[in-house]
């Protein structure tokens, strides 16, 4: 029988077009979910939009919402294909479906969307679906889409008040299925540049002949000239170092920093992207700049890269300091937020600004800093690279993950300093183990039950040391505070309680969420404690006073916070609702990343210069804290069911995560590729943590803990 909401003579034929739209629409949304569209700006709205239209469309599919052509012409998903497909025939694109927002003249807001930010941001770029027929139509008789021209006109408008670089973006109208011939002829004499090919308008429909006049082309505009470069230091690195040269990646280093540049260069080559943007401009450099290059490449540099430097400075004009105003203004207001600025950077970004020049520039943490406080600085953004000669290792001095061809496995893993043995395995009898945790010396070790038990064991020797009761429920996440004389922990009772080590005594209850408790952390001094619930909100507690009340509330997650890390005055919170957040305590900011999934379990890197983020769709990543962008991916393992926890090893040369096909997984942390799988007997490997002194790692599988040591390690192997 037939729904009434779907009539007879018309669900035959629009089924399969809405079949087909829900297909394509799911399709999007898979791939603005991995690289290289989840990276763009506004990706994620991008995709919010068509989670809007596909949920519409299921609504029809199942009878909810009548089945009609015209509810069916009113979704995007056809347009939106068409700017997917079109990316591809753009170079580097930085944003897709992006909103420019502005005040006319009367103080109305103006939303401008541009489909597609390509060429660094120099270029904007309209998709038009419209068929060419339509095209005409709209123009001769105002169809329900404002005509071409109108459109054109405001790009321009919008264009003109979002310079990049002090030069307007270039505009272009990509035509999907043709353009009329005389109306590119126009578009292109008013400034736009018109993609598509080109059918003769007369085939189109019949113009009327005072149409036709409308058609003539304007004169020619003029073109802006170009304004000058201003070099920052992190540029002329990139111009000099050895390793953005012929031969550069031939060579090793000790420097993890550096490791990670060199994998990087072998995927962006930096200098040759940073050449293309500085192509027939007039360089400048600040005073300021100049001496500090004089300075690094004299002290840091090679033979060879101080002459790259001599010879670079040939064709640079060095011009005096001369801080504008903005800048000036600026260079207070981060005094007043005490954000940790160098006055170097306020001199080399404001003597660009006011030479009227554009700054090339890697320094990405100022560029975001300064847009966090409303000065958007004019920039040309390109990848950082040291200076490498005095570095280079010989191919043969240091022993890489792939070891050589003559070596026996069991010489391989002798080799690596990574856990790849299991030495001891503890029944923690608390029935599911829910997660387990080093204290800060790394000497002991906290295993959360639920039996609503925290346990302290010394994982070298499986001995039990001490068991802490009195929470109402599972617990779920536990942390040792820095002095190793109190434990914080949480969990499905909705409270956060603190015990001490020694006596086992409750020392603070506090129940102010409304959820169960996921993650726990202690400020450095142990002072503050931070909780994070699935009532979507982490709470901050005085750890020094006997209050009830949380001391702050962040509020922004809208789904439940799964993971929590602290780094001096940085905390970083992984959440359901597919996103990360970082909280700068001291300058009271916060940024975010969306990365399509819920991220599960998030830890900073030692140096606080990158974010490892577990995802439920099988990655792990590591994300760099300054633009969110991703560096390595590392996704062997399995995880779309549970959560699952991530680690950096001690050396920080490899990351650990649990999986869901009965093993732990250790990567390389600069190739991402898999060092060792360790296997389990039980089915999930949901929780594993890192020793901050040793490369030695836990592991909990059921109501089971595992200690895992490198095969050279003194402890005895089971």
């Amino acid at each position: 029988m037939t729904s009434s909401t779907c009539p007879d003579d018309s669900n035959d034929e629009l089924k399969p077009i809405l079949l087909d739209r829900i297909s394509v629409a799911e399709k999007m949304i898979e791939k603005l979910s991995v690289k290289p569209l989840c990276d763009l700006e506004s990706s994620p709205q991008l995709k919010k939009r068509l989670l809007s239209d596909i949920s519409f469309l299921y609504k029809m599919r199942d009878g909810k919402t009548p089945l009609m052509k015209k509810y069916l012409d009113t979704t995007n998903v056809p347009h939106f294909m068409n700017l997917c497909e079109a990316i591809n025939r753009y170079d580097l694109v930085v944003g897709i479906h992006v909103a420019f927002s502005y005040r006319d003249e009367e103080r109305n807001k103006i939303k401008h969307i541009v489909d597609i930010v390509s060429d660094q941001g120099n270029q904007w770029v309209k998709i038009i679906s419209r068929s060419p027929r339509g095209i005409v139509m709209d123009w001769l008789a105002g169809g329900n889409c404002r005509h071409i021209f109108e459109q054109a006109e405001t790009y321009i408008e919008t264009a003109e008040r979002f310079k990049k670089n002090y030069i307007r973006p270039e505009i272009v109208f990509d035509f999907i299925s043709g353009v009329p011939d005389k109306i590119a002829i126009k578009l292109e004499s008013i400034g736009i540049r018109v993609a598509g090919k080109r059918i003769p308008i007369e085939s189109l429909a019949k113009i009327p002949e005072d149409f036709l006049e409308d058609l003539e082309p304007v004169e020619e505009q003029k073109t802006e000239d170009m304004p000058p470069v201003n070099l920052d230091v992190s540029s002329v690195l990139v111009l000099c170092s050895n390793l953005t040269h012929p031969g550069g990646l031939d060579h090793k280093f000790k420097s993890n920093t550096l490791k990670i540049q060199m994998d990087m260069e072998r995927k962006i080559p930096a200098r040759l992207q940073l050449e293309k943007l500085l192509k027939d401009r007039k360089l400048i450099m600040c005073q300021t700049a100049y001496n500090s290059c004089q300075s690094i490449v004299k002290i840091v540099g090679g033979p060879t890269e101080q002459e790259r430097f001599a010879k670079l400075m040939e064709n640079v004009e060095v011009v005096e300091d001369d801080t504008s105003d903005r800048a000036k203004r600026l260079a207070a207001r981060f005094d007043a937020t005490n954000l940790n600025v160098s006055e170097r950077s306020i001199t080399i970004f404001g003597s660009g600004d006011e030479y009227a020049a554009v700054t090339a520039t890697a320094n990405k943490r100022f560029v975001r800093a300064a847009r966090q406080k409303g000065v958007y600085f004019h920039i040309l953004l390109h990848e950082s690279r040291g200076l490498t000669e005095q570095k280079e290792l010989p191919l043969d001095e240091k022993i890489e993950l792939n070891a050589d061809q003559n070596d026996s496995k069991e010489e391989f893993f002798r080799k690596m300093d990574f856990p790849s043995e299991r030495t001891k395995s503890i029944d923690c009898k608390q029935g599911a183990v829910r997660a387990v945790r080093y204290n800060v010396d790394g000497n002991y070790c906290l295993s959360c039950g639920s039996d609503k038990t925290v346990k302290l064991w010394n994982p070298l020797t499986s001995t039990l040391l001490k068991t802490y009761t009195g929470t109402g429920n599972e617990v779920f996440d536990a942390q040792s505070s820095s002095d190793n004389a109190q434990i914080v922990c949480g969990g499905a009772d909705r409270a956060v309680t603190v015990f001490d080590v020694e006596t086992g005594k409750q020392l603070r209850r506090w129940r102010g969420h409304g959820a169960r408790v996921n993650a726990v952390a202690f400020n450095e001094e142990s002072s503050i404690v931070f909780s994070g619930s699935m009532d979507g909100t982490m709470q901050a507690w005085d750890n020094r006073s006997r209050s009830e009340k949380a001391i702050q509330m962040f509020t922004e997650s809208t789904d439940g916070i799964l993971s929590i890390d602290i780094n001096k005055h940085e905390i970083v919170a992984g959440s359901a609702d597919c996103s990360y957040r970082i909280y700068n305590i001291r300058d009271g900011m916060m940024y975010v990343d969306f990365l399509g999934e819920a991220v599960t379990s998030v830890h900073f890197t030692p140096d606080s210069n990158c974010i490892l983020a577990t995802t439920q769709n099988s990655h792990l990543r590591m994300m760099d804290k300054s633009n969110g962008k991703m560096l390595v991916d590392y996704k062997s393992h399995k995880n779309g069911e549970y959560k699952i926890d991530n680690a950096i090893l001690s050396n920080c040369e490899y990351v650990a995560t649990g999986s869901e096909d009965s093993s732990a997984y250790i990567y390389n942390l600069i190739t991402g590729e898999v060092a060792v799988k360790l296997p389990h007997t039980s089915k999930v490997v949901h929780s594993v943590a890192a020793n901050p002194k040793k490369p030695h790692l836990l592991t909990a599988a059921g109501q089971m803990l595992f200690l895992w040591v490198p095969k050279n390690d003194e402890i005895v192997v089971e």
